[in-house]
């Protein structure tokens, strides 16, 4: 009547998520938070596959492998390649649409220190493209007009 259902509890459950970063937070600061909520949780952090001591000896274990990632940055809208930007996408025709900081993990920003140079983003993505899943996407239509705005970007006059 039920086929294969059965009523087993599963001895573990799995969660993976990404921490955004803003340029005033820290990767191993907010691993450390993460971390401290758990304890608080009531859980034993700790770092590898529970041993079967550990697992006799603690009611709750949550085992957290991080990594703090890669520092966010934000150049200002209003700094000169943020004109730059605006101007050339104002002579295209386009409608910039300015986001102060975007949640991505471009690991862009060591280069952006060791060079000492701002950089920004052009996204060209559809909104709902689903980036890094197994059903990412990129509308025909976003690739075209993408072409178009890069070439309006590098055709451009100014500074």
């Amino acid at each position: 009547m039920f086929g294969g259902v059965r009523t087993i509890v599963p001895d573990s459950a799995k969660a993976e998520f990404d921490i955004r970063l803003v340029p005033e937070t820290s990767g191993v600061r907010q691993i450390a938070l993460l971390k401290r909520h758990l304890e608080q949780q009531g859980f034993q952090v700790i770092e590898d596959t529970p041993s079967d001591a550990q697992r006799l000896r603690y009611d709750n274990i949550a085992t957290l492998k991080s990594r703090p990632g890669v520092p966010a940055f934000q150049t200002p809208a209003d700094s000169p390649i943020g004109s730059f930007l605006r101007s050339a996408l104002e002579d295209e025709s386009s409608v910039p649409v300015e986001v102060p900081i975007m949640g991505g993990t471009v690991p862009i920003t060591p280069f952006i220190r060791a060079l000492d140079t701002p950089a920004v983003i052009v996204p060209l993505v559809n909104g709902d493209n689903n980036q890094h899943s197994p059903n990412e996407n990129l509308r025909l239509g976003n690739a075209v007009e993408g072409i178009r705005i890069l070439a309006a970007i590098l055709g451009h006059g100014g500074e």
